[in-house]
């Protein structure tokens, strides 16, 4: 125990204070998000039986899916930063984009820029420097693929969301919804790119969002911003595909590296 003890404290004050401030900026993060939102942070998992099915619920599970993938974001930088990045990347575009837009929209409110602008003050403040947004490796061309083929729809839908958020004066307007569903589908492309270069928390991200908004859809196809049963489907197998073809690249690379460093046979 003494031993464990003195092995956290050298590690402690091996830290300096750039990289101190960085993880009291995710723990406070992690703190604020469950004190505003409490268990609407796990919205895409428990927010199907806890959220009645009226006028906002795809709303309201798009902005809880996008409020979890930055929490997640957040969360997992405080094991090895440094080869998370990515994840903080996507975090940080997520809060980045909420501020510009609800500010614009809304006016400046400091306890909603404050917690939306940690995940950007961390990613400053990211033990790897500019490092954070480095690829990780070189383009996968089938997760590439996955990418441009979903982005084409998805922008698309993202400009007629932000279009209705200009133009509509119903409450999912004065709510911000129709920005909220466009972040969601800008964030998913997003991920998508960060999966293509790399990262697997973008994969995981991206078929995470689409699978929400796809059930979504699914369980509730008449509702504003929602697909539809059928292009729901179509989304959902989108999602699953991210996921899939990203753990089947991974699995491959592994299995390849034990090939190559195997002994020659005698």
């Amino acid at each position: 125990m003494s031993t464990d003890s003195s092995s956290l404290a050298t590690r402690v004050r091996s830290l300096g204070a750039k990289d101190v401030a960085f993880y009291l900026t995710i723990v406070a993060f992690i703190v604020l998000a469950a004190v505003f939102f409490g268990p609407f942070v796990l919205a895409p998992f428990i927010g199907w039986f806890v959220l009645p099915v009226e006028m906002h619920y795809v709303h309201d599970m798009a902005f809880g899916a996008l409020l979890f993938v930055m929490t997640a974001g957040m969360a997992i930088q405080l094991y090895r930063p440094l080869r998370r990045g990515a994840a903080l990347v996507l975090a940080a575009f997520i809060g980045l984009v909420i501020i510009l837009v609800s500010t614009a929209i809304d006016g400046f409110d400091p306890l909603f820029t404050l917690l939306n602008g940690l995940p950007v003050l961390a990613l400053a403040l990211h033990p790897a420097g500019r490092d954070a947004l480095r690829l990780e490796r070189p383009a996968d061309r089938y997760l590439g693929l996955l990418t441009v083929v979903a982005a084409v729809p998805l922008l698309a839908f993202a400009v007629q969301e932000a279009g209705l958020q200009m133009s509509a004066t119903d409450e999912h307007a004065a709510f911000l919804h129709y920005a909220g569903m466009a972040l969601l589908s800008v964030s998913i492309v997003l991920g998508g790119v960060l999966a293509t270069f790399g990262s697997r928390f973008g994969a995981w991200a991206a078929g995470l969002m689409m699978a929400v908004f796809a059930l979504t859809s699914i369980q509730a196809p008449t509702l504003v911003s929602s697909l539809g049963t059928t292009v729901g489907y179509v989304v959902l197998v989108g999602a699953i595909a991210f996921v899939a073809v990203e753990e089947y690249e991974r699995f491959s690379a592994r299995r390849e590296h034990r090939t190559t460093q195997a002994p020659p046979a005698a």
